[in-house]
């Protein structure tokens, strides 16, 4: 009988290990991912019955949301543009009851200040809190989009530029 209890204890000694290095694993890979969240430039959230659930700084920024709380009042739709948020929301749906929608794509967002942005959009539907959400993964390409424009402006100039050179040039050998 104390052989027996001896090798209870040893094998308690031993769960109790098993379950620290687990704990501390689980610690660990929770603040790295905390970390990737609150340090990403991308614009990471949760939204959950057309509520934002949870936002890192970065989307915070970007949004205006000056508090959790605030951010939390949100209606999430309001950040779609009115053209857009019907089809959104019937995609929205789709995805929460499993169907097959576009996951990635570019679309408009507007800020609490009205402010409309072009964003790169990687949408997922998950499991937060026992209930369907989806997280959202957002790039803000409002100045590269920009950049382009000007950049293509520029190109059609030149081009005009050049047309209007060899026309000088064949008007002034016609003369």
């Amino acid at each position: 009988e104390v052989e027996m209890e001896e090798k209870l204890q040893n094998y308690t000694k031993h769960l109790e290990n098993v379950v620290k290095q687990r704990t501390h694993a689980l610690k660990e890979s929770e603040a790295l991912y905390r970390s990737i969240f609150e340090t990403s430039l991308a614009i990471i959230y949760i939204h959950q019955d057309n509520r934002f659930i949870l936002m890192n700084t970065t989307g915070m920024t970007f949004f205006g949301y000056k508090s959790q709380e605030e951010m939390e009042r949100a209606d999430v739709w309001q950040t779609v543009p009115e053209g857009e948020r019907q089809q959104r929301r019937k995609n929205a749906l789709r995805g929460m009851a499993g169907e097959k929608i576009p996951q990635s794509y570019e679309s408009l967002v507007i800020n609490k200040e009205g402010e409309t942005r072009v964003v790169a959009c990687n949408f997922q539907h998950i499991t937060y809190k026992n209930e369907p959400a989806i997280l959202a993964i957002l790039f803000d390409m409002t100045e590269k989009k920009y950049l382009e424009a000007e950049i293509s402006h520029a190109e059609k100039l030149k081009l005009m530029g050049y047309l209007a050179t060899g026309v000088a040039h064949d008007f002034n050998n016609i003369l």
